[in-house]
Order: structure tokens, then C-alpha cells, then sequence
């Protein structure tokens, strides 16, 4: 078994560019949707490569897609496959405005994809019949 390199708190907020407080209540939220850090001896986190790569993730999706820190975190763990399987996303999931305005478009998409999908087949039964 390899070893990994660990990080800590600061130097997270660091590599991320946030403060301390906001990365301790990131993954406050993260270990709410059962999400596991690994722990020093005194109890606090330390961040290995996996880490880094979901707080990015849980960081693009608050900044830079406007999702709350609550809706972010639900997104990250659900996606998180560290445990060799891909988690649920849990039922208490609330979702914001933001996230509602989002579901919306995409469920609208699907519609007219799945519109274009019955034409497309409509047209290849059409062509097979000739």
C-alpha cells in the first residue's frame, strides 16, 4: 500500500484560496452527507489528493456555478467514488433557486431531445420502409 501525501488546514485554504473558516465549513457540510476525512491525531482533518480534488469540485460548484454550500456538497459526495461505488445523494436534499432554475432547463432539454429522438425514428422507419 502506497502512502499519500497529507495536507492540512492551511494549507488547503492555501491551494484553494479561501479562508480557514470557510474550508472548516465545507467540510463540516461534507461530513453531513457522510463524507470521510482522514484525522490526525488531535482530531483534525488531513487532506489527501482525493480531498483536494472533491473541495475543488464543492469550490467550482459555489463560485463559479452559484449553487449553495448545502446543494454543492450533496452534488461532490454524490459523485465521490472513493469507496468503489457511487454514493446516493440523499433524500434531504433542498434545492435553491439557482438549483430549481437549473432543473428546470435541464428537464426542458430532455423534452426536446427526447422530441427529436421520436421524429429521428420516425424518419428511419419511413427510409426502411422504401
Amino acid at each position: 500500500m502506497t502512502q499519500e501525501n497529507a495536507f492540512w488546514t492551511k494549507e488547503v485554504a492555501d491551494i484553494l484560496q479561501i479562508a480557514e473558516s470557510t474550508l472548516r465549513k465545507w467540510c463540516i457540510q461534507l461530513e453531513k452527507n457522510d463524507y470521510t476525512f482522514t484525522k490526525g491525531t488531535n482530531g483534525s482533518r488531513a487532506f489527501v489528493e482525493r480531498d483536494l480534488a472533491n473541495l475543488r469540485r464543492l469550490k467550482d460548484l459555489i463560485q463559479s456555478k452559484g449553487m449553495t454550500v448545502e446543494s454543492a456538497a450533496n452534488l461532490v459526495t454524490s459523485m465521490d467514488n472513493s469507496e468503489g461505488r457511487t454514493r446516493g445523494v440523499p433524500e434531504t436534499n433542498v434545492l435553491s433557486h439557482t438549483d430549481s432554475a437549473l432543473l428546470t432547463d435541464i428537464l426542458k432539454r430532455q423534452e426536446r431531445l427526447e422530441t427529436l429522438n421520436k421524429q429521428l425514428l420516425e424518419k428511419l422507419d419511413e427510409q426502411q420502409q422504401f
